[in-house]
């Protein structure tokens, strides 16, 4: 197989570690690659290196940040995918490059970046030819970053980004434009003069991760709220994003899956759903106060008409007959308005449970780090489920699937309620 330019490598480097031998030669300004068939492949414990691609956005975010530094372990350093660290070293970032080895054929490293002062001044304001295959999934949050400059930066020879998930080249022009930025747009790529001031807007991700992920660094150096569209399409390379985000930078990071505006503003009951000790009763109670609103418990209602407390429950009647109790007082909310509902953290796993809730108002998953949701029941009484440490971690691992079913998700961190609700409220329209 001839290249016609160096691409990636990473199957070269792979396969002779399970046993199959790949010869490289140079061919111009490619290579040739020969494999010899019929080898049969031998089972390795085989390393899989931090993805720089997916790192680069936290790497931004970093050098854009006042006063933010960020250390990344294990991170893929192999010289096909690492044009993006050589893209920010011309343009003057921080960054350094620490503990380099092999790790099965492929170069792994620690890396450290600080906030830094950007400038295209020279030969840096220009990126084309060979090191736009290397850096093509960068080219998104080098946008970003290109807004925050001091100077022109230019991207061409990079038309195969219309062609990806999305026309990326589009789509980074529309959501620059929607930020009130400044850029110029060619068939093969784009040019942007910076610094500029970007404002919150709402953006189109297109149902491409690269793009939605770009754009949530944007807003993280723009005023204002920044709402993205199907930010969820992170999760095809990064299901952990967001996470890692909010818990990055302190900021609220809410995701919101169908558009819940048009049927808060009919004022249905917000339902908060998620683990024991998120904080749904605290921010339920201040959320109801804020708009007026009624606030209820699921599990006060079903110990009210029980006449039991829910151990009682648990150790009289079983699991099974306080789930019939707890799906009945869930039916009785329905025609309920103007009502913030708090929801005991095992009524959302059942399905029925879940459509029985759609119909009756919106969802919002309080998404709390598993740690501080311990922290604040590790000692209690009254919680029949309650165990050890080991088995809670993997009870919350378990009903996720179900809360991130939810309309939205507020990821808490450890902010105050008052500071919660207020983005609740905003991604509910009501204010």
């Amino acid at each position: 197989m001839i290249e016609p330019a160096r691409s990636r490598n990473h199957t070269e480097l792979m396969l002779p570690e399970f046993g199959v031998p790949v010869l490289v030669e140079p061919a111009g300004p490619g290579e040739q690659i020969r494999i010899e068939g019929g080898r049969e492949l031998r089972p390795v414990n085989y390393q899989v290196p931090g993805d720089l691609s997916s790192a680069a956005f936290f790497i931004a975010a970093a050098v854009l940040g006042n006063g933010s530094s960020l250390s990344i372990k294990g991170v893929g350093l192999n010289p096909t995918r690492s044009g993006f660290l050589d893209v920010l070293d011309r343009l003057g970032a921080i960054i350094s490059r620490a503990n380099v080895r092999h790790v099965a054929g492929e170069p792994v490293g620690d890396i450290k970046v600080a906030s830094s002062e950007l400038s295209s001044a020279g030969k840096a304001g220009i990126l084309s030819g060979p090191v736009i295959s290397n850096i093509i999934d960068e080219i998104p949050i080098i946008a970003v970053i290109a807004t925050q400059v001091s100077g022109r930066l230019e991207v061409r020879g990079a038309r195969e980004l219309r062609l990806k998930e999305s026309d990326r080249i589009s789509a980074i022009v529309e959501g620059i434009r929607a930020m009130g930025g400044r850029i110029e747009e060619f068939e093969d790529g784009f040019a942007i003069e910076g610094p500029q001031r970007l404002v919150g807007a709402r953006i189109e991700s297109h149902g491409d991760h690269r793009i939605a992920m770009a754009f949530s660094i944007a807003a993280l150096v723009a005023s204002g709220v920044t709402e993205i569209e199907d930010a969820a399409c992170a999760a095809v390379s990064f299901p952990e994003f967001y996470r890692i985000l909010a818990g990055l930078t302190g900021e609220v990071v809410s995701e919101v899956k169908s558009d819940i505006q048009s049927r808060a503003r009919q004022q249905v009951p917000i339902i908060l759903v998620g683990f024991m000790g998120a904080g749904k009763s605290t921010i339920g109670k201040t959320l109801a106060k804020r708009l007026g609103y009624e606030f209820l418990d699921s599990d006060a209602i079903i110990e009210s008409t029980a006449g039991r407390s829910i151990p009682e429950i648990f150790d009289e009647l079983g699991e099974d007959e306080f789930r019939n109790l707890e799906r009945n007082i869930l039916r009785s909310l329905s025609g309920l308005t103007r009502a913030v509902v708090a929801l005991g953290g095992g009524a959302y796993v059942s399905e029925e449970n879940r459509d029985i809730l759609r119909a009756i108002g919106v969802s919002i998953w309080i998404d709390c780090p598993f740690d501080l949701c311990w922290s604040r029941v590790s000692k209690e009484t009254h919680r029949p489920l309650l165990k050890s440490y080991t088995d809670m971690a993997a009870l919350i691992e378990k009903r996720k699937p179900a809360y991130e079913q939810a309309d939205a998700r507020i990821e808490t961190g450890s902010r105050p309620p008052a500071r919660l609700v207020r983005e609740i409220i905003e991604i509910l329209g009501l204010e």
